[in-house]
């Protein structure tokens, strides 16, 4: 008998330390996959799908022409027409139906069929402005949330920024400043593209009746808006803050 008490006494411990040596082999696994576990980074804009932008830094060009393209094609595909903005530069318009001369409702006039057929691609045409009207509001939001706070901080120095984000309905003129501001430089390197444009600035002749100032804005005039946007900007920019600072204007001296 004792020695079947100390047998049966046995079992019990050694099962005892292994149900708690698994328990124990458990809460150890489980303790160390929470601690390895990563929290996916939270995504700021307001279409995930879509890129943010970016303006050009340091080592780094603005993402503006993928965003073009990114943009173009999404607002295409769930806003309809109004997407063409982004390449036109302008908002699209329906083709308004043709007027019937007095002339061809006479004709009709027993029939009264061109009539109606004209009042209700009329009533089409203005049901489409309407729409495309409705969509801007929508569009701008898109837009504006998928901007960096770096890239609000470069739109903000265009004048009509502050106008236009207050508004919030003009989604195409919000684009131009957007792409006004990053628009990428043809090198790549703000330097010399400046210094590109200040050669060509060089090679022009002041005639013998104009000013400097004229010689200066015909020089902007003549310069490419897509290749010298930057450089533009630059100009107005200093141009600014010379009248902030109350100094007298010295704009084509900037040109030096």
């Amino acid at each position: 008998k004792e020695s079947n008490n100390n047998r049966s006494n046995g079992r019990k411990h050694y099962y005892s330390n292994n149900r708690s040596v698994k328990k124990h082999e458990y809460k150890t696994n489980k303790d160390s996959a929470t601690i390895n576990h990563v929290q996916p980074k939270k995504f700021e804009g307001l279409i995930e799908e879509l890129p943010m932008l970016y303006p050009s830094s340091e080592g780094q060009i603005s993402n503006i022409l993928k965003c073009e393209e990114k943009f173009e094609a999404y607002t295409l595909l769930h806003y309809g027409a109004i997407g063409k903005m982004f390449h036109d530069l302008e908002y699209y318009k329906p083709k308004k139906p043709k007027t019937p001369t007095n002339e061809e409702l006479t004709e009709d006039a027993p029939h009264g069929l061109l009539k109606a057929l004209y009042l209700q691609e009329m009533k089409t045409y203005e049901s489409e402005k309407l729409k495309l009207k409705e969509k801007r509001p929508i569009l701008f939001a898109l837009l504006y949330n998928q901007m960096t706070k770096e890239s609000q901080q470069v739109c903000s120095r265009d004048p009509s920024y502050k106008y236009v984000v207050d508004e919030k309905d003009d989604p195409l003129e919000l684009w131009i400043i957007m792409r006004k501001t990053h628009l990428e430089s043809q090198t790549g390197i703000n330097a010399l593209d400046r210094q590109a444009a200040l050669q060509m600035q060089h090679s022009l002749k002041q005639g013998a009746n104009e000013s400097i100032s004229d010689a200066a804005l015909d020089f902007l005039k003549k310069l490419d808006e897509t290749r010298y946007a930057p450089f533009v900007v630059w100009l107005n920019n200093e141009a600014s803050l010379r009248a902030i600072e109350g100094l007298p204007p010295k704009f084509p001296q900037l040109l030096r």
